[in-house]
């Protein structure tokens, strides 16, 4: 493999990387801004400002990879489809973890 293939596909991974950040700022947004608890990693349950400030610490960082990757010269399209894929597969993960355990993700259990 040649070294400028080896950049690019270091490129693709720094990619994947951060779409994990933006797929990790999703639920924390969504249920943040709409007054639920949810899980943060230094509390369970969090509250609905503590989501929202961890989902924008989760962009931030997503953006800032995301434009890091973007250096190395990648075909947009493929990046992309990288970025899906992989924060797709995290978010699926993420989702059948807390999926059946309502305490797990910082809901309260009656």
């Amino acid at each position: 493999m040649r070294k400028d293939q080896e950049v690019i596909i270091v490129g693709y991974l720094i990619a994947a990387l951060a779409s994990i950040f933006i797929a990790n700022a999703i639920p924390h947004l969504t249920r943040g801004s709409a007054g639920y608890l949810h899980r943060v990693p230094w509390r369970v349950p969090a509250s609905a400002a503590e989501n929202v400030l961890w989902a924008s610490i989760n962009l931030v960082i997503g953006i800032w990879i995301g434009y890091w990757a973007s250096t190395y010269g990648l075909f947009l399209p493929l990046a992309l489809t990288v970025g899906v894929i992989v924060g797709g597969g995290f978010a699926a993960l993420i989702g059948t973890r807390f999926a059946n355990n309502p305490a797990e993700r910082g809901q309260q259990t009656n």
